[in-house]
Parts: C-alpha cells; structure tokens; sequence
C-alpha cells in the first residue's frame, strides 16, 4: 500500500531529527508498504522562500496527504509576515484541529543502563503524558508578575478537560492501567 506523507522539517536540530523519524517509520513497516515523501515549506525555512512561516500553499497541500510529520519550531526570523513563527505552529494546530498533545515514555531493556537511576526503577518504565495542546503563549488571560512570584492564568473549557481524562484513561487501559492527574493540562 502506497502512502502520502507530508514532511514539515521546522527548525534548526529538528530537521535531523525528522530525517530520523522518518528513517524508523520506513524500517518500522513491512516490504507492501510505501511512502511518497514530500517536503513543505515551513518555518525559517519557509520564512526564507516565502516571507511566511506558514505559507497558503502549505496549508491547501496538507488536505492531498495520508499523514503529516512536523518538526519543532524555536528560531525567530525576522519577517513582514502577520504570523511569528511560534504564531505558525498554533495556526497548524487550529488549522488540523490538534487539541492533545500525547508523548509516549518507555525505556528499552538496551537502554536501562544509560540511566542514572537505579536499574529497578528505570526497567519496564511506560507511561504516556495525555496533555492539552493549548500552550501558555496561546491563550493566557492573565500573568502577574511581582517581586519573586509568577503566574499564568488558562482557562480550559470543560469538554477539554474532559478529552484530556478520557484519552487518559483509554490509553491507561491498554498499558498498566495507571492514571495520575497533574494539572495544568
């Protein structure tokens, strides 16, 4: 089977990462699958060629692709653009209508050493963190900043701290039935 898969590089270290990425997803599939991989501009990179971090044209291309892999966006340029290139990354949100964001933990038995930690503690380490995508620089309603004290103020709706608890909860269920709530989402 043939898939199409956008390639977003980001910034700096992250297109290396990318390559990486990608190279795992290939070696990951059997010999009836294939990748059609296609490079859209974004970020710096597209910043470069089109004075926009998140171009029109990168927006009406995802829609013809099977899966999008996105690299991490961290370098400011300077720009005309209405958009930073931070700004970019939650209009991609917005735009695929990502709202969790779920990062996988586990620790290979190849790996138990490298750890610091004590072998008994690092060995069947799994868990995943089910998180909002809303960022702080998104939607803060309020920061105070006073002396040696800090605060960010987000408000959540309540269907998404609902999605958050019930992702939670279905992913728990098919690793070690686990689930610890730490806020802020």
């Amino acid at each position: 089977m043939m898939y199409k898969l956008a390639i977003l590089k980001g910034d700096k270290e992250s297109s290396s990462v990318i390559d990486r990425a990608l190279g795992i997803i290939k070696s990951s599939v059997n010999d009836s699958t294939a990748f059609e991989v296609t490079e859209l501009p974004f970020g710096v990179n597209a910043v470069l060629s089109f004075n926009e971090p998140l171009p029109n044209q990168t927006l009406r291309e995802w829609k013809n692709y099977d899966g999008i892999l996105v690299g991490a966006l961290n370098q400011e340029v300077g720009t005309d653009s209405l958009l930073s290139v931070q700004e970019s990354l939650v209009a991609l949100r917005k735009y695929l209508n990502i709202t969790l964001a779920c990062k996988a933990v586990q620790i290979s038995d190849n790996n138990v050493d490298a750890s610091p930690l004590k072998n008994q503690i690092v060995r069947d380490t799994d868990f995943i963190i089910v998180q909002s995508a809303k960022r702080a620089n998104d939607h803060v309603d309020g920061n105070i900043s006073v002396d040696d004290f800090a605060q960010d103020t987000i408000t959540y709706e309540q269907r998404e701290v609902e999605q958050v608890i019930t992702v939670g909860f279905e992913r728990a269920m098919n690793r070690k039935r686990a689930v610890t709530v730490v806020t802020p989402f």
